[in-house]
């Protein structure tokens, strides 16, 4: 699974130019918020625990949307 078009939260949160890019593009469509697991870099044991940890990580975010 490729998503072509995504966008790191660090690349968002550091360039305002960007933040406004996306919040123009958002308002227009939907978007996929979520966090990623890289087969070669993270080792994950416990899958429920991964998507868990993920959700309470995104929460704050997803709150203020």
């Amino acid at each position: 699974m490729e998503f072509v078009d995504h966008l790191s939260l660090e690349k968002y949160l550091s360039d305002s130019s960007v933040q406004k890019q996306f919040n123009d593009e958002a308002k227009k469509t939907s978007f996929l918020l979520g966090k990623f697991a890289f087969r070669k870099q993270d080792r994950v044991d416990d899958m429920e625990e991964f998507i868990l940890s993920g959700i309470n990580e995104l929460t704050p975010l997803y709150e203020k949307l």
